[in-house]
């Protein structure tokens, strides 16, 4: 179970698996950088969910279109 840290959820480890194995794979399945793709997949999982976390009770209504912004 993830732990909750202002707000938000961190990554599991199946979660940073996950995105590291995909940055892997973008970068063209490079040998030898395993731990790299790891902390670059949990530090892009936190910075997202701390963003998420911050945003959520700053939004706005939709605008309607034809509606002055």
């Amino acid at each position: 179970m993830s732990q909750t840290n202002n707000g938000y959820h961190t990554p599991t480890p199946d979660e940073i698996a996950c995105c590291a194995y995909l940055i892997w794979e973008k970068e063209g399945r490079p040998p030898g950088r395993s731990k790299e793709h790891w902390l670059q997949a949990e530090s892009q999982l936190t910075a997202c969910r701390a963003h998420d976390g911050w945003t959520e009770g700053t939004r706005r209504k939709p605008v309607t279109p034809g509606e002055g912004v």
